[in-house]
């Protein structure tokens, strides 16, 4: 027989499942939800060197040298190291 007692305990056991198992289905969207990002992946952005001007090369005892200028930003020149 059903009596009071055993209503409250039931309904005390069907209540505590039923907030596991929320918990559970609420944490489990929330992990599959919050992986990764939802994008492609894009690679990172490189600034290109400045074009050299003025190229020269010589050959100083079987080595060869090379010798430029590299334009500055401002457009000044800075010589390249010899």
């Amino acid at each position: 027989m059903h009596t009071v007692r055993n209503r409250k305990r039931l309904y005390k056991n069907f209540d505590m499942h039923l907030i596991l198992h929320l918990s559970i289905l609420i944490i489990f969207v929330l992990v599959v939800l919050g992986c990764g990002k939802k994008a492609p992946p894009v690679p990172p952005h490189q600034a290109k060197p400045p074009a050299v001007n003025e190229l020269r090369a010589s050959i100083d005892a079987s080595t060869p040298k090379l010798a430029w200028t590299i334009p500055e930003e401002k457009g000044g020149i800075i010589p390249s190291s010899q």
